[in-house]
């Protein structure tokens, strides 16, 4: 959904930060393991065209680099798909990238989010450090 909001051309700009790094315990890899499957499995596309991913440890040294990062890159700034195809185009939004991939099969949407909550849960259970979800249930 992300990639049809933004287009690749918007990817550079584009920071996929992953989080709950203070909360992992280092003799466990399942961290660096997670990272890995994000950005094989759903950030690809994004970062072929040039997004980055970093990692958010819970500080605000880290989200101020972050942001330095994005802010001090010397790419020209892009105009978002969603903003060409609406603004320019004059496609409604419905008809867009992102209102397709919106209204989609709920079918297919469901299955796809079942699957990723299974994943989710078995690389959690993996580890008896980390538990996913929100920060308050752990």
């Amino acid at each position: 959904m992300f990639e049809e909001l933004t287009g690749p051309r918007s990817a550079k700009n584009v920071v996929l930060a992953t989080t709950m790094w203070d909360k992992l315990h280092p003799q466990f890899d399942d961290g660096n393991k997670r990272e890995k499957g994000l950005e094989e499995k759903y950030w690809n596309v994004m970062i072929h065209h040039g997004a980055t991913v970093e990692r958010f440890l819970n500080t605000s040294d880290s989200a101020w680099s972050m942001i330095d990062k994005v802010v001090k890159r010397d790419e020209p700034k892009a105009v978002l798909l969603i903003q060409e195809e609406m603004i320019v185009q004059k496609t409604p939004l419905l008809a867009t990238s992102a209102g397709k991939a919106l209204y989609r099969d709920p079918n297919q949407l469901a299955a796809e989010k079942n699957k990723a909550v299974q994943e989710s849960t078995v690389w959690s259970s993996s580890s008896a450090s980390v538990t996913l979800g929100t920060q308050g249930s752990q």
